[in-house]
């Protein structure tokens, strides 16, 4: 089975990860696990600051920063994964990054604001729930 996680960073998202780890013996065989983090684009004036490469290492930092717990979580756990780090829209990239990699689900925790605030507010996880094609598992 592959998954894709997204992780923000937020204690959610490690929900999200436990969730995974407890439920891992029923396709820990078969599992291929994505975690996934996209990062906020920068604005145009940093890589002039910055460089191409000062600004690819800040996201690169962002990255093992969100990622970290959960890689540990995981690792203690045994489980297999790979990382992925990707810029711009969080809810339309991780939705195409389950179609383009083909994954059999998606899961990632959720804040929980509520419905208002989610129009509102236009949450990621409503956001990959309207523009995905594969089944999402959110944690609460």
């Amino acid at each position: 089975m592959r998954i894709l996680m997204a992780l923000d960073g937020s204690e959610f998202s490690l929900k999200a990860a436990r969730y995974l780890i407890e439920h891992a013996d029923v396709y820990r065989d078969q599992l291929q696990l994505t975690l996934l983090y996209v990062d906020s684009p920068f604005v145009e004036r940093a890589e002039t600051v910055l460089g191409r490469q000062g600004v690819r290492r800040e996201h690169e930092q962002n990255a093992q920063a969100v990622l970290g717990d959960a890689v540990t979580l995981l690792e203690h756990a045994g489980l297999a994964h790979e990382t992925k780090l990707l810029v711009g829209d969080p809810g339309r990239h991780i939705a195409q990054q389950a179609q383009i990699g083909r994954y059999d689900m998606v899961v990632m925790g959720s804040h929980g604001h509520g419905a208002l605030s989610g129009l509102v507010l236009g949450s990621v996880v409503t956001k990959v729930l309207a523009a995905c094609k594969v089944p999402v598992l959110v944690v609460r």
